[in-house]
């Protein structure tokens, strides 16, 4: 018999010849490497990795907001062009070809995608608005990869002579791109001499081979996001058959259970040798050695001999087939049996030697081959053969390994928006299965009576809308799986659209809402405004799928003729609605003229900023004369017509007014001459007639020795006038419209005048000294002042007031964070009062020739809380009962508290202390309180 590497003979009495052994190796780490995440700027990784039919997260480093985000975008960027995932806002709108391939985590913005293909290799960009601040983006790219798989070891040769012969191991595989790494049993092979790596590592070069390079040789192949190991019962594990040339050496051992020790004689071919002991070297071997060896076990004290006899030959083989269907992922044993001598089994799977493996283990001396479990690529033809050095005998068997379904998927034409009654729509569902998948259908979870691969749905109906899946059933593996859902939605005709109006008027500065309706199956809706489209911009909002047009607040240029479209691929309809935002009153002013003359008449014109047209009410020195219309017309003028005009703009839907600007009016009488004075920053006017008025801007009051002052004087004539000025009634030299006093001294204090005077009529007209002011009042608020409430004081005079002086405690009154003054500074307002506003108010009323003042002392009232405490020695704590002038107010509490004291809260409070154990009694002494006119306890 030729010995190949390891050769084995069994004697009966356990005598046993061995072969040589084969060469321990190392086992080498190997390492694949997972797809990088790498982190870098904004929410994302920047590289993710994924597999062909397989799912990717996107995962973002975004913590959830305490108010949930106003917007999450998603969009795939691409060669091609961009494409939207899903945009969220108060709804989702998921893009074409990403219906049931996506899940999303709203909070975080983290998408999931499914059933990737090569086609989602790109990159990948995310925006989130959060609420009130500013929006956050990610970018990611995204690389898919087919998964490795089919990896098949082909060697050049499998007959080889140790030392002559040299061979190459190719590898081949499905999957991109993909990596190699070459196993010898489980340590991996290097480039060395005599090793040869090339081919970017799929060819294994050994030159001049060694009985040491039997193998199982593997190839492992590996991508970033799978790997894969040849088959060892699929022409992976490539076992080489090494020769033994002229010229090996073989050692041969014999063994047998004796005492004392067997003796030993060796025999070729039934011949005996010289060699004796248990162990038989055969150096440099030769042709003529070829042959059938055996030992002979001798044992001196029972004088027995023991030969190894030539096996029985063997007939017969038989594979014990599984008792149930081979299913992927079960355990499954083949048992090879046979009768006769059987000194070797030997499987093959498809012509290939079967070795043990991750889910292959071969016991009971290779009678029994197990898998644990079972897996799909097991499925092929098995043949055991058993034998001994005389005979041998082979049996197969075909295992089919059942397996599925998995991977059910259903498909259907790009659009899952349909017409009613015109569509015509063709659904089809596949899975991975062995033997192949029976199906059946369901729309909305509910089983149909259609069954097969296909399903046709013709003339589709409105009720036929809905959620469509299929089954997938394999009768041998018993499992059942069904596909995602999807969406099939059958189309009405959009009609009846409207706008729903807002419920109450629209105002500028508050918010309103346009609501666009319509029937039928509107899938979207597109607002413009007077035919341009509308877009969100600061206070314009669209939401509930553009169904809802916000406005918060709304401006003035809002408004226009909104129109709605709502529509399918199919209809739209149209609705409209004129929107005016009313505003105003504002930028309210009188025009008209400030001088007239008597029998004159006289127009004054407000106007006013208004949505709608305001309304008008006119007032004169502060008392109403005039309302609703805009214009204020009097003829036949008098002098009492003169004075301080305002006009209040009012608009009945905003609800709001605005007043003008004071418009002073001066009246004189036909022909004669009104006298005015100015300083240099502002001109007052001094008016002729009876109730002539002298006005002097800021004060009447000049420094001695350093006041410059400008008085001067007009009067309607033709030709002009001329003008001669007196003081106190007495001509002085100087004439002309203007007079100049610089660097005023003492005396020239006194009430000033100028005479106008007519070259061709002769006539003179003189201006008369102002009205003495007198009678100065102060009218008191209606109501106690309180502290946080609103007071008005209002200063009256007697004669022809000019100006106005507020004083608090001999100081000027200005204006403040609540203090206001109005009217001409007739009216002193505080809003609300503070309790510092106490303390004596004065106001002065004067004109250039009189004055006039009125005094006021205001006390605020403040509201104060009253807490009054008893204490009192005694164990346990005391009990305690509070008396007002004899008449008991509280009890239990050795705390008396009252909010807002009043003058009436005065009087003799005591405290009586009670102790519920001694059963004793005591009283303080009388707590006098007295409680001021403000409210304040004393």
């Amino acid at each position: 018999m030729a010995c190949h590497h390891q050769a084995c003979i069994i004697f009966p009495q356990q005598a046993i010849l061995h072969g040589p052994l084969h060469h321990s190796a190392l086992l080498a780490n190997l390492k694949l490497c997972p797809p990088g995440l790498s982190h870098g700027a904004g929410v994302l990784p920047d590289n993710l990795n994924g597999a062909a039919g397989g799912s990717v997260f996107f995962t973002t480093t975004v913590t959830p907001p305490e108010k949930p985000f106003v917007m999450v975008a998603w969009t795939f960027i691409s060669g091609s062009g961009d494409r939207d995932i899903i945009t969220s806002t108060s709804s989702d709108v998921i893009g074409s070809g990403y219906e049931n391939r996506i899940t999303f985590d709203r909070s975080t913005g983290s998408l999931e995608l499914r059933n990737l293909t090569m086609d989602d290799t790109g990159g990948y960009k995310i925006v989130l608005t959060p609420d009130g601040g500013a929006p956050k983006r990610g970018d990611c790219r995204l690389e898919i990869f087919m998964p490795v798989s089919n990896v098949v070891v082909t060697p050049s040769s499998t007959d080889l002579i140790e030392f002559n012969s040299s061979v190459s191991l190719s590898c081949s595989s499905s999957g991109s791109p993909p990596s190699y790494t070459w196993l010898n049993g489980s340590s991996e092979v290097t480039a060395s001499e005599g090793v040869q790596i090339t081919d970017g590592g799929s060819t294994l070069t050994i030159i001049s081979v060694t009985r040491y390079d039997q193998g199982p040789f593997q190839c492992r192949v590996f991508n970033p996001v799978s790997h894969g190991i040849s088959d060892p019962h699929v022409h992976g594990n490539t076992t080489l058959t090494i020769k033994f040339p002229k010229g090996s050496d073989i050692i041969l051992s014999c063994s047998a259970v004796s005492r004392p020790p067997a003796q030993f004689q060796w025999a070729l071919n039934g011949a005996l040798l010289s060699d004796t002991g248990s162990e038989l070297r055969l150096n440099n071997i030769q042709m003529n050695q070829s042959g059938n060896y055996s030992c002979q076990a001798h044992n001196i004290k029972t004088r027995r001999y023991q030969t190894s006899q030539p096996s029985r030959r063997v007939s017969a083989a038989s594979i014990t087939e599984p008792p149930v269907t081979p299913v992927e992922g079960k355990p499954v044993n083949l048992t090879c049996d046979a009768a006769g001598s059987v000194l070797t089994r030997e499987w093959r799977k498809d012509g290939s030697p079967v070795s043990p493996g991750s889910n292959i283990i071969l016991h009971d001396n290779n009678r029994v081959l197990s898998f644990s479990p079972l897996k799909r690529t097991d499925s092929g033809e098995y043949s055991c053969t058993a034998s001994n050095p005389a005979s041998s005998a082979e049996a197969k068997y075909k295992m089919n390994v059942s397996f599925g379904p998995e991977n059910t998927n259903m498909r259907l034409s790009p659009s899952q928006e349909y017409h009613e009654k015109g569509s015509n729509i063709s659904l089809s569902c596949s899975a991975g299965s062995r033997p192949p998948a029976q199906f059946q259908w369901a729309l909305n979870r509910a089983l149909l009576s259609d069954t097969g691969p296909e399903l046709r749905l013709n003339n589709i109906q409105m009720k036929q809308s809905g959620n469509y899946s299929c089954q997938a059933h394999n009768i041998k593996t018993r499992r059942y799986q069904t596909s995602q859902s999807s969406r099939v939605t059958v189309l009405v005709k959009v009609s009846a659209a409207s706008i729903t109006e807002p419920s109450v008027t629209p105002v500028e500065g508050k918010p309103v809402n346009l609501t666009c309706d319509a029937a039928g199956s509107v899938l979207t809706r597109e607002w413009r405004k007077d035919g341009s489209p509308v877009s969100p911009g600061s206070n314009i909002i669209l939401h509930d799928n553009n169904r809802v047009l916000s406005f918060s607040p709304l401006k003035r240029t809002d408004s226009g003729e909104y129109s709605c479209t709502a529509s399918n691929p199919a209809s739209s309809a149209e609705a409209k609605y004129k929107m005016t935002v009313n505003y105003g009153p504002e930028n309210v002013k009188i025009t008209g003229p400030n001088e007239i003359k008597v029998k004159q008449t006289l127009t004054l014109i407000c106007s006013a900023e208004s949505t709608p047209t305001a309304t008008y009410i006119w007032m004169k020195n502060g008392t109403e004369i005039h309302r609703n219309s805009a214009e204020f017309t009097k003829s036949e003028i008098e002098l009492s017509d003169g004075g301080e005009y305002t006009c209040q703009a009012g608009n009945n839907i905003t609800g709001r007014t605005a007043t003008s600007d004071v418009h002073r009016l001066s009246v004189g009488p036909q022909g004669k001459a009104v006298c005015s004075e100015v300083t240099a920053s502002e001109g007052v006017q001094i008016t002729d007639g009876e109730n002539t008025n002298m006005t002097l801007s800021p004060s009447q009051e000049y420094h001695e020795k350093g006041s410059d002052i400008i008085l001067s004087c007009s009067a309607v004539s033709r030709p002009p006038a001329q003008f001669q000025w007196a003081l106190n009634g007495a001509p002085l030299s100087d004439t002309g419209p203007e007079l100049r006093l610089n660097n005023i001294q003492m005396k020239q204090s006194g009430n000033y005048s100028c005479q106008a005077h007519n070259t061709k009529t002769l006539r003179y007209q003189t201006s008369q000294p102002s009205q003495r002011v007198s009678a100065a009042s102060i009218t008191e608020p209606p109501v106690t002042p309180v502290e946080g409430k609103p007071v008005n004081l209002t200063c009256d005079a007697a004669g022809s007031v000019l100006t106005r002086e507020w004083r608090k405690d001999g100081s000027p009154v200005s204006p403040g964070s609540n203090i206001i003054l109005h009217d001409n500074n007739r009216v002193l307002s505080f809003s609300p009062l503070k309790r510092t506003d106490s303390g004596e108010y004065s106001c002065t009323a004067s004109n250039p020739v009189s004055s006039a003042e009125a005094k006021y002392k205001m006390t605020i009232k403040v509201k104060q809380t009253l807490t009054l405490i008893c204490s009192a020695e005694s164990t346990p704590t005391a009990t305690y009962i509070w008396m007002k002038n004899g008449t008991e107010i509280h009890t239990n509490s050795a705390e008396f508290t009252k909010s807002e004291i009043e003058l009436s809260d005065g009087g003799e409070y005591t405290c009586q202390a009670g102790n519920n154990i001694t059963g004793r009694t005591a009283t303080s002494d009388v707590h006098r309180l007295s409680v001021g006119p403000q409210g304040k306890a004393v």
